[in-house]
């Protein structure tokens, strides 16, 4: 079975905090893709202090901000 993938717009990537080395940092996620074996992870990118990374996580790792300002900016779902 293929992989599903769920790829956002620039403009329309859902912000996100993202857990790396014990500590939730502001990001946007990317894409979704879902695994070999039904599971998913999140293509992020994120920020700690002054230094951008871009990493594929897994789902477990990603929550969404509060308020996140992404959703409805070119009308996506």
């Amino acid at each position: 079975m293929p992989r599903q993938q769920i790829v956002y717009p620039i403009p329309d990537r859902p912000e996100c905090e993202v857990l790396v080395d014990g500590g939730w940092w502001f990001g946007e996620v990317r894409m979704w893709t879902q695994d070999d074996d039904g599971s998913w992870s999140a293509n992020v990118s994120w920020t700690r202090n002054t230094e951008t990374r871009l990493d594929a996580v897994p789902a477990a790792r990603v929550r969404p901000v509060e308020n996140d300002y992404s959703r409805g900016r070119t009308g996506a779902p």
